[in-house]
């Protein structure tokens, strides 16, 4: 499942979560996904500076996101790009693992 969110105004990164996180819950609330995967992107805020998000804020938005909606019967996720450079997205997904295993609940990046 592909659950990609595009803005078309500018939306801060509470904004972006908040968003992700009602779209990801409609999604789970009527579809029934056992042994699924799940591909979100990580999650930002769009405007004109994204160098003002870093990659550890953007890691753990992208954890909460999936922490809150994604029910235990996922069996994996797989992160999108979106069109970013390698180097962004090792930051983002190394800022997701950090996160991750720093948690007291077990999450999976």
């Amino acid at each position: 499942m592909e659950l990609g969110v595009d803005f078309a105004e500018d939306v801060n990164l509470e904004e972006s979560i908040r968003v992700h996180v009602k779209i990801t819950n409609k999604f789970y609330a009527r579809c029934v996904v056992y042994g699924s995967l799940i591909k979100p992107p990580f999650s930002q805020p769009k405007h004109c500076s994204p160098s003002i998000t870093s990659a550890e804020e953007i890691g753990l938005a992208t954890v909460t996101i999936l922490a809150r909606p994604v029910p235990a019967a996922i069996a994996g996720v797989v992160l999108l790009s979106g069109g970013l450079s390698d180097s962004d997205v090792a930051k983002f997904f190394n800022a997701v693992n950090v996160v991750a295993n720093k948690s007291t609940r077990r999450y999976y990046a």
